[in-house]
């Protein structure tokens, strides 16, 4: 997928390390309303996942839980 992500957005990759491949990616960005401040890049801890990918070879076994679990 190619994707221009918001500036405030964060990107993280979902891995195998014993296996070296990438399995997922999620995205979050700041969530809108009181208290995050876009113009500072204050966000207080107010995120919402935006994107979450897994890779075809890896879906159904629980990867997508577990990614969004770990954000």
């Amino acid at each position: 997928i190619a994707v221009t992500p918001n500036a405030n957005s964060h990107c993280y990759v979902a891995s195998l390390p014993d296996y070296n491949v990438w399995v997922g990616m999620v995205a979050v960005s700041p969530r809108p309303g009181a208290g995050n401040n876009a113009k500072t890049r204050i966000h207080k801890g107010h995120w919402r996942e935006a994107r979450l990918v897994v890779l075809p070879r890896y879906q159904g076994i629980g990867i997508g839980p577990a990614i969004s679990d770990a954000i």
